[in-house]
């Protein structure tokens, strides 16, 4: 959804998939959110997203 343009919509279901990512350990799932907060940088200034940077950057 970040790529789409989307980013609200993007916030919402990455912290879907980061709440099932805490109870998994691996290594393609840890990268992936690494993409992810990458992906949500641009759009920090939006208060959604930062939440999840935030939330991304404490797993």
């Amino acid at each position: 959804m970040f790529a789409a343009d989307r980013p609200e919509e993007a916030a919402i279901y990455a912290g879907q998939a980061l709440k099932s990512a805490e109870q998994v350990q691996s290594a393609r799932v840890e990268e992936y959110m690494t993409r992810l907060e990458v992906a949500a940088a641009r759009y920090d200034s939006l208060p959604e997203v930062a939440d999840l940077r935030t939330a991304l950057s404490t797993r």
